[in-house]
């Protein structure tokens, strides 16, 4: 069986923005996603942009961190999803 995960931070506007010009939906809820955050937790950070990685080793203080930023809760559950199939 298939498993499609999705994640999308409350503070990547862009893909807010680019939902609503093209009219896309948001995959997170197309049947059978699981969801998983991106607001980081458990001394992560939380992504703060559309940006998968930033420059250098930004974290949530210094400003701009993306998806696959070093200190961020979607890299730790994206191991996890690889090791256990599924998020923390």
């Amino acid at each position: 069986m298939k498993k499609i995960f999705a994640t999308e931070a409350e503070a990547d506007y862009w893909a807010k923005t680019g939902r609503f010009v093209s009219g896309r939906n948001d995959p997170r809820d197309l049947d059978g996603v699981k969801d998983f955050s991106a607001e980081g937790g458990r001394r992560e950070d939380r992504v703060t942009v559309h940006d998968m990685f930033t420059d250098g080793d930004a974290t949530e203080k210094d400003g701009d961190v993306g998806y696959l930023s070093g200190n961020t809760g979607v890299v730790n559950d994206l191991g996890h999803i690889l090791i256990d199939g599924k998020p923390r």
